[in-house]
């Protein structure tokens, strides 16, 4: 049986409602108006079994043509239907409806950054690489020579964000990362930042992942392109993840400090990792 580790589990809705933004501009004034994500509470589930990051980068070219779904991190519990499920990962003590999804540690991982201010000269219109290499740079260093699938978010060169970069990227983790230690990372990448340039809110059980691409209705998106890989040394990534501290309970969480620290990384050079891999991650940490 194929670990947990490797699954990307999708959810459909069952009414069709969308797992995207639609966004029109109005005849009258050119006022650029959105419409939210529908609220769906139903789901049908689906899970594939992920060999690596080339597969990842295949199912999200197919998804983000797929206007009604999108992935969450948990997996489905034994008694969850898969064909009409409620989106809960706690027990309502209310209704008596049972969680549906539990938490799963996974070797896939998205990083949402979320408008991020840019220089001029960066320009996701005549260049939508350019800005994406810019993002990565501003990402803790284990990630700088890493492979992605990258995608720009539904408001990226809307009216109002000319000059903010928003965008997702999915990488590959050598070791399978729970949500506790992705939140941990997260909030060590804004510290040695200084800003906030990773958005923690998408490490969570059911939190949606979106990656439909946007409907534009009366207007053209103004990015001619809105998605693409990003070719880089490394296709499985290892993060520098701060132990969990008591002290902060939405952080805290079991597993402990992910990676084997600086002499562990030293070990391996010459070994079956070669020489690059361990002389780079030991510099990150």
């Amino acid at each position: 049986m194929p670990s947990t580790a490797g699954r990307l589990t999708v959810l459909f809705s069952i009414s069709n409602m969308y797992a995207t933004k639609c966004i029109r501009q109005d005849r009258k004034t050119g006022r650029v108006i959105k419409t939210d994500y529908g609220r769906e509470t139903h789901f049908r589930v689906r899970q594939i079994n992920l060999t690596g990051l080339d597969h990842l980068c295949r199912c999200l070219d197919t998804l983000m043509r797929r206007p009604f779904a999108f992935v969450i991190r948990g997996e489905p519990l034994p008694h969850t239907d898969l064909n009409n499920t409620l989106r809960r990962c706690h027990d309502d003590p209310e209704t008596t409806e049972r969680a549906t999804f539990v938490a799963a540690a996974r070797h896939w991982f998205a990083v949402d950054m979320d408008k991020i201010k840019h220089p001029g000269a960066i320009d996701p219109v005549a260049d939508s690489e350019g800005a994406i290499e810019y993002l990565i740079g501003l990402l803790p260093p284990e990630l700088h020579d890493a492979s992605c699938w990258w995608q720009f978010t539904c408001s990226q060169s809307l009216p109002g964000c000319a000059d903010t970069l928003s965008a997702r990227l999915w990488f590959w983790s050598r070791d399978p990362l729970d949500d506790a230690a992705l939140k941990r990372w997260g909030l060590a990448a804004n510290k040695a930042a200084g800003v906030k340039v990773v958005d923690g809110s998408v490490y969570g059980t059911v939190q949606p992942h979106y990656v439909a691409d946007p409907i534009f209705d009366g207007m053209c998106d103004p990015l001619p392109r809105r998605h693409g890989v990003r070719a880089g040394l490394d296709k499985a990534v290892s993060l520098v993840i701060p132990d969990p501290s008591a002290d902060d309970p939405e952080t805290y969480g079991a597993g402990g400090f992910i990676g084997i620290g600086v002499d562990g990384f030293l070990a391996q050079i010459g070994g079956e990792e070669g020489f690059r891999k361990p002389m780079v991650a030991a510099i990150a940490y």
